[in-house]
């Protein structure tokens, strides 16, 4: 069965260090970050944040239904709503889904300035995979 892997933690947790690990191929890692490179060069632009989570959600659908067998996903995703577009696509399309949660405190190569990551760790709301119980997929946490 194909794979949605959801990364989520704050920034510097290590999200992008592990989807590296699990997803060789760059063409299936999808980020909101990735919206925000241009000509190899990171500039976030806060006022277009939603346009890169539209983005971000737009191309993993995309690699859903395109069938690719592993996509993985490495936003913040602090509030669990953050996450509920990438079920209802993984649930559409047959993909099992693995929600991967980092707590490690790496430091934020993106230069994120800590108040902000500190506030994101205070507001991270774990999963609970039994809030999906009804899915006819399989589910599973993990905890990095």
């Amino acid at each position: 069965m194909p794979k949605l892997t959801i990364e989520r933690g704050a920034p510097g947790s290590g999200k992008t260090t592990h989807a590296m690990r699990i997803q060789p191929n760059p063409e299936y890692r999808v980020a909101a970050d990735d919206f925000f490179e241009v000509d190899g060069v990171y500039r976030f632009d806060p006022s277009k944040l939603s346009d890169a989570h539209a983005w971000c959600q737009e191309r993993v659908n995309t690699l859903l239904l395109q069938g690719v067998d592993h996509v993985v996903v490495h936003n913040t995703n602090i509030r669990l709503e953050h996450m509920q577009p990438y079920f209802v696509m993984a649930i559409a399309c047959g993909y099992a889904i693995e929600v991967v949660e980092h707590t490690a405190d790496y430091g934020s190569v993106l230069d994120v300035p800590e108040h902000a990551v500190l506030r994101m760790r205070s507001q991270f709301e774990p999963f609970d995979p039994a809030a999906l119980s009804f899915c006819s997929v399989p589910i599973t946490v993990t905890r990095i």
